[in-house]
């Protein structure tokens, strides 16, 4: 068996930006690591960690920038809690052949729930129906013609992007609502399962409602606009608990206005948290429901999410290769 690097006490040490939640993954960690703790979640905090460790166990939305990877002499992983790695400077953790692992397709049911639950309270236009009864303005006579939308059943949902997140929604609506699921993923090859189309303006036309799941890259930033928004028609439904910056915020502000837009649910912001003025912006659109970056959170994702990092770097400390890293030229050292 593969021993465990050892620092001058005969132990590595690994740097945490927050304290683990769980007992199970803090005892894990500690049975083969000294742990130390970032005074503050702050750029600074975990400045004064990095120094150091041989591994960090990160979670957003703390930035950890090309000046902390270039700061650890022994560093050898980075392992990010979470699916998103947008907040890791993952190009200078490369150069030095650092690994970056993520939790991508650890606990993928979180978001497919959250997803669920807003294709059928947007749909159904269950939070509107609530307001306008408690704020008088629903003519309790001529609701059902106000509130009358088609089922879900036979409806199309489009999913950009297929990765597990992606799949476990489709699971879930085909299982629970027996809806349609088409695709769009230009790194996925077609075969049986999920029909994937050749583009997203397909991808749209055919949809009902569209559900995005992409990390933010250079090539997915703004991905989905207004042209693509405007497709999805007065009743379609976009929710968005991948990155902010994908969509167009303001399209589909405008469009959500006008009606050309069904409905939206939207769970992650490109700054986070959002600026007060974009809340009041939210605040005065109809049909609009945001949430705070919290769709994959639920006590057995965060559960499996914390031991995977602390697996991830085991695996690492003791010289074997990473299972989710997501820059793969860069391999334990």
């Amino acid at each position: 068996m593969t021993q465990l690097s050892a620092g001058a006490n005969g132990r590595p040490t690994v740097g945490l930006v927050y304290p683990l939640q769980f007992k199970e993954a803090a005892a894990a960690l500690h049975s083969f690591a000294d742990v130390e703790v970032a005074a503050e979640p702050t750029p600074a905090g975990v400045a004064a960690l990095m120094p150091g460790v041989e591994a960090l166990i990160a979670r957003g939305p703390t930035k950890i920038a090309a000046v902390h990877i270039e700061s650890a002499p022994a560093l050898r992983l980075i392992a990010v809690t979470g699916s998103g790695t947008d907040h890791i400077d993952v190009n200078a953790a490369s150069r030095r052949g650092i690994p970056v692992t993520n939790g991508a397709g650890v606990a993928p049911y979180g978001v497919a729930e959250y997803v669920l639950g807003a294709l059928i309270v947007g749909h159904r236009r269950l939070l509107s129906a609530h307001e306008h009864l408690l704020d008088g303005s629903l003519d309790w006579r001529d609701r059902a013609n106000q509130f009358c939308p088609p089922g879900l059943g036979g409806a199309t949902l489009g999913l950009v992007g297929l990765g597990s997140i992606a799949q476990a929604v489709a699971d879930k609506v085909v299982a629970a609502l027996g809806m349609n699921v088409l695709a769009y993923d230009p790194y996925v090859e077609p075969g049986p399962g999920i029909p994937l189309v050749s583009d997203l303006t397909e991808l749209f036309d055919r949809s009902d409602a569209v559900s995005v799941h992409v990390p933010l890259a250079p090539e997915t930033r703004g991905l989905i606009g207004r042209e693509l928004l405007r497709r999805l028609g007065p009743s379609g439904i976009l929710v968005n608990a991948s990155r902010g910056g994908v969509v167009d915020v303001d399209a589909m502000i405008e469009l959500l206005r006008s009606g050309e837009l069904g409905g939206a649910w939207v769970d992650v912001f490109d700054r986070e948290p959002p600026a007060p003025e974009q809340l009041v912006e939210f605040r005065n659109t109809p049909n609009l429901v945001v949430t705070p970056h919290l769709a994959g959170i639920t006590v057995q994702v965060r559960r499996a999410l914390e031991l995977n990092s602390v697996d991830q770097v085991r695996r690492v400390l003791a010289g074997d290769a990473p299972t989710t890293a997501v820059n793969g030229q860069a391999r334990s050292r």
